[in-house]
């Protein structure tokens, strides 16, 4: 037997999403940030979809873990962490894990190859301190979460 995981953003159509659920077990779902207008100023889209599914891929079989790719001065304040876990504690499975992936500068040698390093946008890592500050704030609302994964 196979394990199909699907790591996603979550921005497609119900239908989509339902249909790729039913030959899966697991999915990595990414929540970058709450608010929908920052979302937008961000990756170009709103973000009610993705919650939409989110909630919708939670009521399916599958495992989910959600992932949060944690950018300094974008998503790393309290405020957006404290309303994504009360998100989180609104859906119908639980997630097995929050898994909080620090950004890291990776693309930017990508970038430099390609010529297109003026189209980089600098980003930076949260602190280790404010890292440890979103797991406490996370165990607190009852969530299990780490760093990585």
């Amino acid at each position: 037997m196979s394990n199909r995981c699907i790591d996603t953003t979550g921005y497609t159509s119900e239908k989509e999403l339902l249909e790729v659920a039913s030959k899966s077990e697991h999915f990595l779902y990414d929540i970058k940030v709450m608010d929908d207008e920052k979302h937008k100023l961000h990756t170009g889209v709103g973000n009610k979809q993705i919650l939409k599914n989110l909630q919708l891929l939670a009521t399916t079989t599958v495992d989910i873990n959600i992932r949060i790719p944690l950018i300094r001065g974008v998503n790393d304040d309290l405020e957006n962490i404290k309303q994504t876990a009360e998100f989180i504690n609104t859906l119908e499975k639980p997630p097995i894990m929050v898994n909080i992936l620090p950004y890291h500068n990776i693309a930017q040698k990508k970038y430099e190859k390609l010529g297109r390093l003026e189209k980089f946008v600098k980003m930076e890592e949260p602190e280790q301190q404010i890292q440890q500050k979103i797991i406490k704030h996370f165990e607190f609302y009852g969530i299990k979460a780490i760093i990585g994964g």
